[in-house]
């Protein structure tokens, strides 16, 4: 049984190695930038494992460190004027937990973030309200009315209405 907090790494880091990068394809959309975005996570976590108070905190002290380099990546996106970040092709990913076939994703991929944030972790990474409200570092009844927000707007894109 790994006793130190490097060896619980190194033992759980396979564990959420495809959840982490699910969770970055839902934000970035693309491949490449997903896999450059849980490298860099893994990387930053390893070295700042230090900072790390509760091993059993793990997972939710990774998503947070990968949802701020998604958004870090996206920063980087917006100031390169050659690239926008919209208009990358989207790769077909099978194994996507199958959620792409109903265009679902691609409904949530349109909300704002924080809504998009809460639902990505909470539907498709089976994150409880608790371990998001640690991620995310919000209140959990801020991740309930996220998500609440969130299942309404998604309601009203099904159902065709637009809102602002």
């Amino acid at each position: 049984m790994p006793s130190t907090k490097k060896e619980i790494f190194c033992s759980e880091v396979d564990r959420f190695a495809k959840e982490l990068y699910n969770a970055a394809f839902c934000v970035l959309k693309n491949d490449a930038d997903s896999q450059d975005a849980v490298q860099n996570t893994l990387m930053l976590a390893y070295e700042h494992l230090n900072c790390l108070r509760n091993t059993d905190k793990l997972r939710p002290w990774l998503m947070r460190i990968l949802l701020n380099e998604c958004y870090k990546i996206i920063r980087q996106h917006k100031r390169n004027e050659s690239v926008d970040i919209d208009s990358v092709e989207i790769p077909e990913i099978q194994d996507f937990h199958d959620c792409d076939d109903s265009g679902i994703l691609r409904l949530v991929r349109s909300l704002r973030v924080n809504y998009r944030d809460v639902i990505i972790l909470y539907y498709y990474e089976g994150m409880s309200v608790k371990e998001i409200s640690a991620a995310l570092d919000i209140t959990e009844a801020n991740v309930k009315k996220r998500l609440s927000r969130g299942r309404n707007k998604l309601r009203a894109l099904i159902a065709g209405e637009h809102f602002p």
